[in-house]
């Protein structure tokens, strides 16, 4: 999976068994990159949950976030995953609407 951010490029890699990484050609030529020139590349050793991929999260966001917020990662990705749980719970909205009146 590929996601374009604001000129940079967010994708899933494997890492090879020896250690290599190798970035796919269509990531290079998204950044207009030719082969042997250098790159800068930001490397988790998670990947978003598929839930917020869905919904359009990139990892350029999260850090964004958590440097806004001196959060770490792990708190922002948990952060947006819960992010409308309690709206889904029918059981939350009665006990809030009581107390409302």
């Amino acid at each position: 999976m590929m996601k374009s951010v604001e000129g940079s490029v967010e994708a899933e890699i494997w890492v090879e068994k020896d250690g290599t990484v190798v970035l796919p050609a269509p990531f290079l030529r998204q950044l207009y990159v030719s082969p042997g020139s250098k790159v800068r590349v930001r490397v988790t050793s998670k990947s978003l949950s598929r839930d917020l991929l869905m919904r359009g999260v990139s990892e350029e966001e999260v850090e964004r976030i958590g440097a806004l917020q001196f959060e770490q990662r792990s708190n922002v990705v948990a952060f947006l995953a819960s992010e409308g749980a309690l709206r889904a719970d029918k059981g939350f909205r009665r006990r809030i609407k009581r107390v409302g009146r």
